[in-house]
Formats: structure tokens, C-alpha cells, sequence
């Protein structure tokens, strides 16, 4: 395949990380940690591999300008989910009026306007209203950042790109570890640790960064595997991941702990499968390779930034019809297919908007 083109194997995965944190919300498995590394690790990557051949302006007013224009599709739908959640709220907050709590909310509902929430470490912030949402507010801070990334990048060897991956994994090691020692006296301050490594912009620059080396590997090397050999490593890789899955369950060691589960413990699986799925020679990323797949992984950046609200919708619905929920894995089918259902009005509704503007 032309590296030009569009790895349609790696949309699988996007697909795949997309249902991972779909499932988490939707009470079925606890895969979200895990979908969350491989969609910044796998944001990095394609990036590079879109831009490599590029150049892009690197002054403050013009990395902004692309940032902005990168989340552009996203943010009207971003606005209109942050609405449908104000509504859920006001409900909440005409039962138990509090002028402080009117002052509060307010203050969020900017906060996420903005895209600044998840710069604030608190959950009932970066949390607040859609609280997939904290993931747009990262991503205009790492588009921000590109620019600069592919110009320092224009500079590096493969050897170098290797080494740098390396250097800022060590680094998220000991930040993220130091994480735990630092104890701030303020009440809304809940888990410095959990915001620190898996919601703080500037962490995940550097799960942004690792994948963008390794799309830059991919694009100044000729990475191929045989298909016995490729199946093999693909296999490796996905147990390792179904390991380091069940490590949250080990709380009384470091590899449940607040500081390691978050981010850094999927960052080199991420890698490791991203890769294996851009060369596609493995049994398993050739299977994957399917039309329902690369369907979902159209719509993804769509179905993510919704499906948490229209969870929290059908509960009520549910409760309001039935008096009670219903079987979670009944419940997962369901939103799945309304969630599908929104993202495909909305991609509808701004097709024909685009439409009018170029004809006007």
C-alpha cells in the first residue's frame, strides 16, 4: 500500500478504541483506559504520516489557527451535546436552588465552551457535563503543538526518533510515580494522580509525541514482517494488553496503582499494535479489516464525543417508561445503535451546511 494513502487497518483500531470506551461507559467491561492511549498514541501517529512531507507555520497566532481549524468539524456537535447536558443539569438544579451552585455551573458550562476544562484538576470539572469532552479539550492543545513537533522532527534520524520515544516514556514514568507524593490542600483537588496522567494536556503531549515518532519511523522506513511472524506478534501483543487490563484489579501494588493505571500502562502496547495493524501482514489485523469496522471508525469522532450523553438520556428514558433499567448489555446494544443513529443525523446535517456555504 502507498503511504499516501489511507491505512484502512489502522481505522480499525480506531474503531476498536472507540468501542473499548463505549463499553467502559456503558457498564460492560472496563476497557476505557485503554481506548483513550491508543486513540492519542494513534492521533500522533497519523498526524505525522498526514504531514511528514509538509510544512507548517510555527508562530503562536498560526499553530492556534490550526488547532482550531482541525477540531472545526467537531466543535459545533461538541456545542450541541454541551446543551442537551445544561438541560440534564437544570433539571438537577431547579430540585435544590443554590445561587452557589448556579455561580458553579456557570463556570464549567465556560470552562467547556472554551475546550479549557481538563487544564483544572478536579473531576467534577474536567468531568463536568459531556465528560468525554476533556478529550477535544487535549486535542487543541496537541494540534497546537504540532507544528512544532514536525519541525523539530524534520530533523531526526530514525535512531533519534527511537531514542526520543524513549526518553519522554521515562519521563511520564517518573512524573506520573512523583504524581502521588504531591498533596495539595484544596477540597476540589480530588486525584491529583488520576488528572495528572490521564486528563493533563501537557502528560498526554507526550503519548501524542511517542506516536508521532513512530509515524515518522513508519514513513522513513520500509517495516514489513512475514505473516506467520506478523500473526505471532499481534497475538503477543493482545495478551499483554489482556494482562495489563486485569492490573487495575491489583490495588495493593504499583500495578493498580492511581499513578500507573491510568495512561502509562497501555503507552507501549499502543505502540506495539498500531504498528502491527500499519503493516497489516498479521492474521488478526487483516481479519479486522472489515466493513462494520472501518463504518464505526467513520463516525468515530462523532459516536465518541455523544455517546456518553445519550447513555445518560436512555437511562432516564428507561426509568421514566419501565421504572428501572435495563440489562447492561441490552442497554450497550441500544445506545450503540441510538449513538450510531445521532452521529449519522449530525454528519448529515453539516454535510448540508458545507454544501450551502460552497454554493453560496
Amino acid at each position: 500500500m502507498s503511504k499516501r494513502k489511507k491505512i484502512d487497518s489502522l481505522q480499525t483500531i480506531r474503531a476498536l478504541a472507540f468501542l473499548g470506551i463505549f463499553t467502559v461507559h456503558s457498564g460492560v467491561s472496563p476497557l476505557g483506559y485503554w481506548g483513550v492511549s491508543v486513540f492519542l498514541v494513534l492521533s500522533g501517529f497519523l498526524m505525522m504520516y498526514a504531514y511528514h512531507n509538509k510544512t507548517l507555520q510555527t508562530s503562536i497566532h498560526d499553530s492556534i489557527g490550526f488547532s482550531v481549524k482541525k477540531i472545526s468539524s467537531l466543535y459545533p456537535l461538541h456545542i450541541i451535546v454541551l446543551i442537551v447536558a445544561i438541560l440534564l443539569e437544570v433539571q438537577v438544579l431547579l430540585s435544590d436552588f443554590s445561587v452557589k451552585q448556579v455561580i458553579v455551573d456557570f463556570g464549567k458550562a465556560v470552562l467547556n465552551v472554551f475546550l479549557l476544562q481538563s487544564w483544572i484538576p478536579s473531576e467534577a470539572i474536567f468531568f463536568s457535563y459531556n465528560g468525554v469532552a476533556w478529550y477535544l479539550s487535549d486535542c487543541l492543545f496537541l494540534y497546537a503543538c504540532f507544528p512544532f513537533i514536525l519541525k523539530a522532527m524534520k530533523n531526526l534520524t530514525v535512531r533519534k526518533a527511537l531514542v526520543l520515544s524513549a526518553v519522554i516514556y521515562i519521563i511520564q514514568v517518573i512524573t506520573a510515580y512523583a504524581s502521588q507524593f504531591v498533596h495539595i490542600p484544596i477540597s476540589y483537588i480530588d486525584n491529583f494522580p488520576k488528572w495528572f496522567t490521564y486528563i493533563f494536556p501537557v502528560f498526554r503531549l507526550g503519548d501524542f509525541i511517542i506516536g508521532a515518532c513512530f509515524g515518522f519511523i513508519y514513513v522513513q522506513t520500509d517495516l514489513k514482517l512475514r505473516e506467520s511472524t506478523a500473526t505471532v506478534l499481534e497475538c503477543i501483543t493482545i495478551a499483554i494488553i489482556i494482562l495489563l487490563h486485569n492490573t487495575y484489579l491489583m490495588q495493593n501494588t504499583f500495578l493498580g496503582a492511581d499513578w500507573f493505571q491510568y495512561s502509562i500502562r497501555f503507552t507501549l502496547t499502543s505502540v506495539a499494535l498500531i504498528l502491527l495493524f500499519a503493516i497489516n501482514k498479521g492474521w488478526i489485523s487483516r481479519t479486522l479489516t472489515c466493513k462494520p469496522l472501518l463504518y464505526i471508525a467513520g463516525i468515530s469522532a462523532y459516536t465518541f464525543l455523544i455517546h456518553q450523553m445519550v447513555i445518560k438520556v436512555m437511562d432516564l428514558v428507561y426509568v421514566k417508561l419501565l421504572g428501572h433499567g435495563l440489562n447492561e448489555y441490552i442497554n450497550c446494544i441500544i445506545c450503540l445503535a441510538v449513538t450510531i443513529l445521532c452521529a449519522e443525523l449530525y454528519k448529515l446535517l453539516d454535510q448540508k451546511i458545507k454544501s450551502k456555504r460552497r454554493t453560496s
